[in-house]
């Protein structure tokens, strides 16, 4: 089994865990805007973000379950994500 680590600044969310290893110097990483605007570089004053650098762009696809009640939304939801290129 496991061991729970002592220290509780070794438990992080999966972002979280890619930026500590960047502060440590083991890492580099694309970050989604989302996250850098909520604030989750705060805990890093030594990160710096390259504002200068080319944009980087991903494509996703959007899948769900045949016949979902929630059809309509997902639809819309597609949409306004092809509307933020």
């Amino acid at each position: 089994m496991f061991k729970q680590a002592k220290s509780p600044s070794l438990f992080f969310s999966n972002l979280e865990t890619l930026v500590a290893m960047i502060d440590r110097k083991i890492g580099v990483s694309f970050l989604p805007k989302m996250a850098i605007k909520n604030g989750i570089l705060k805990k890093y004053p030594n990160l710096r973000i390259d504002i200068n650098q080319p944009k980087i762009a991903r494509k996703i696809g959007l899948i769900y379950y045949q016949d979902s009640p929630w059809e309509e939304y997902f639809i819309e939801l597609g949409e306004c994500l092809r509307l933020t290129k």
